[in-house]
C-alpha cells in the first residue's frame, strides 16, 4: 500500500505517462482488499461460516482486476 501512495504521488519513477492515475485507482483497490480482509476476520471469530464467503470471493476479485479497473 504504501509503494502505490508513493507512485501515486511521483509519477517520474513510473514508466508511463498514465502511471500515477493506475498506482492511484490501485491504492483504492488495496484498501477494498485490506478492509474487506477485516471484516472476514471480524465475522471469523463471531461465526466462522459467515467469513467464509468473504475468503472465497476475494481472491476472485483479486484476479478479475489484475489487470487494474478500467
Amino acid at each position: 500500500l504504501g509503494l502505490f501512495q508513493r507512485l501515486s504521488h511521483h509519477p517520474e519513477l513510473t514508466d508511463g505517462d498514465d502511471g500515477a492515475a493506475f498506482f492511484g485507482r490501485e491504492r483504492r483497490r488495496a484498501w477494498l482488499g485490506i478492509g474487506a480482509y477485516g471484516v472476514a476476520a471480524c465475522a471469523g471469530l463471531i461465526y466462522p461460516i459467515a467469513a467464509l464467503p468473504f475468503f472465497l470471493v476475494l481472491p476472485i476479485f483479486y484476479a478479475l482486476t489484475s489487470e487494474g479497473t478500467r
